[in-house]
């Protein structure tokens, strides 16, 4: 974990011990949202951001939401998350995403979604080197020199932002 990270999980941490669940429930939302992205949602992901969208509006009461989330969370095919992690596919990691914004706990919910995010970030960052460069890279943009790190940083300031504006 970068410094980077661990003061920004620092920062999550004492918006929770000023009792302020409501950032963090919207923040975890918009990680949820922001690794779906404009990408064709399985209905299963759509019905989880619904019902963050309810809980953040205050629509729903906090007993509605954690038995309608852990309806939801038992939905997801944990098996093939595990396996699309294990070759490396971003889907697996928005996902996670997903179930972690479910989580009840807004402080919980924030930390796993924030780090989902970033995975999906780096997940879904080709990793350029020479063998792969030589198997079929023509279609990709200029930039060769693409890094799941670099994604991730990029991810965690993208996060600071979004979280900064409380919106």
């Amino acid at each position: 974990m970068t410094a980077d990270v661990t003061h920004f999980e620092k920062l999550l941490l004492s918006l929770a011990q000023s009792g302020d669940r409501e950032t963090l429930r919207r923040f975890a939302r918009d990680c949820a949202r922001a690794a779906v992205g404009d990408s064709a949602a399985p209905p299963l992901w759509t019905e989880a951001i619904d019902l963050l969208e309810q809980r953040v509006d205050g629509i729903l009461s906090e007993g509605t939401f954690r038995h309608r989330a852990a309806a939801i969370e038992c939905r997801f095919p944990l098996l093939t998350i595990l396996a699309g992690l294990r070759i490396v596919d971003a889907r697996a990691a928005t996902a996670l995403t997903v179930m972690a914004a479910l989580r009840t706990s807004a402080l919980e919910a924030a930390l796993d979604a924030a780090r989902g995010e970033r995975l999906h970030a780096q997940l879904a960052t080709p990793c350029v080197n020479a063998a792969s460069a030589t198997q079929g890279m023509e279609g990709w943009p200029g930039d060769q020199g693409l890094d799941p790190a670099r994604a991730a940083l990029h991810c965690l300031h993208r996060q600071v932002l979004r979280l900064s504006k409380k919106s």
